[in-house]
């Protein structure tokens, strides 16, 4: 035989169990996120930075490539028994008397 204090001290039971059920479920929602919310941000970063990356390098293939083509052009004028044409191997600076 239930009395009605019983039902009442029960229902309070339940209702704390709920309760802490959900805080720890607000708890873990919102950790999750948070975590995914960082992992974006690390993407979002990391992308920007490959974009600002890219032109670097590019520039800096562009810069490459065109000193290795003088090099090869050098290279094949050595080759074919030529004195290379370059215009820093021909200047000659003299020093202007006054």
């Amino acid at each position: 035989m239930d009395t009605n204090a019983e039902r009442a001290s029960m229902r309070d039971c339940d209702d704390d169990h709920q309760g802490v059920r959900r805080i720890v479920l607000g708890v873990i929602v919102g950790m999750y996120l948070l975590g995914l919310g960082g992992l974006v941000g690390a993407l979002i970063e990391l992308i920007r930075f490959d974009h600002r990356r890219d032109a670097v390098v590019a520039r800096y293939d562009g810069v490459l490539r065109a000193r290795n083509a003088t090099l090869m052009s050098i290279e094949r004028q050595i080759a074919h028994g030529s004195r290379p044409t370059s215009p820093k191997t021909d200047r000659v600076d003299f020093v202007g008397q006054d």
